[in-house]
């Protein structure tokens, strides 16, 4: 039995000075998805095109989307030099990692410059740096995963080992080491891919 001060949860924080309270051992603590606490989630029917759905429930997220999607078209259009522009800021998994989180984003964009191009849907790996004096966001790979309407409703992750089936990740992988990435591959050529 271990004498806390203050105990912090979502909720705000508790004192407990004056109780008596067990801790758990680090080691036995597991972070899991609270949406996925105790049952499968809920199939939920989708639309062919999904524009009518929210993904989110707070503008927080929804902030974050835009800004993902605004530094990862940021880095397209200098990387490709082609002109797109956000349509639908999409929806993002992330996992912390040392340094900082790393998010998988889709998103929904198109060509400025040509008013009949298709609405295109990418997937765009972001890292979020841990520290403020860091660069803040870096972009590690963008790229188009084709027409919106020609992807399946259903989504792939492809073997990643941070998302569940929220997010479509491309076929051939990007420069992320989690992004495509299956048992049977060579994990010691992805991370020397990756670091080279």
């Amino acid at each position: 039995m271990v004498a806390a001060t203050c105990y912090s949860l979502r909720s705000g924080c508790y004192n407990l000075r004056s109780k008596a309270v067990s801790l758990p051992s680090i080691h036995k603590l597991r972070f899991v998805d609270s949406r996925r606490v105790g049952k499968k989630p809920k199939a939920v029917k989708r639309k062919k095109d999904m524009d009518d759905i929210t993904f989110w429930k707070f503008p927080e997220v929804e902030e974050s989307a835009r800004e993902f999607a605004a530094a990862a078209l940021a880095y397209l259009n200098e990387d490709k030099d082609c002109n797109y522009e956000l349509v639908k800021p999409g929806v993002y998994e992330g996992a912390v990692i040392s340094g900082g989180s790393q998010f998988h984003h889709n998103f929904k964009a198109k060509r400025a410059d040509d008013p009949s191009a298709p609405v295109e849907t990418f997937f765009s790996q972001v890292f979020s740096h841990r520290y403020p004096s860091s660069k803040g966001l870096t972009v590690e790979c963008c790229v188009s995963l084709g027409a919106s309407d020609s992807l399946p409703v259903k989504r792939d992750n492809r073997g990643c080992l941070f998302c569940t089936d929220g997010v479509h990740h491309p076929i051939g992988g990007c420069k992320g080491i989690n992004v495509g990435w299956s048992p049977d591959d060579d994990f010691d050529a992805l991370l020397s891919e990756k670091y080279e």
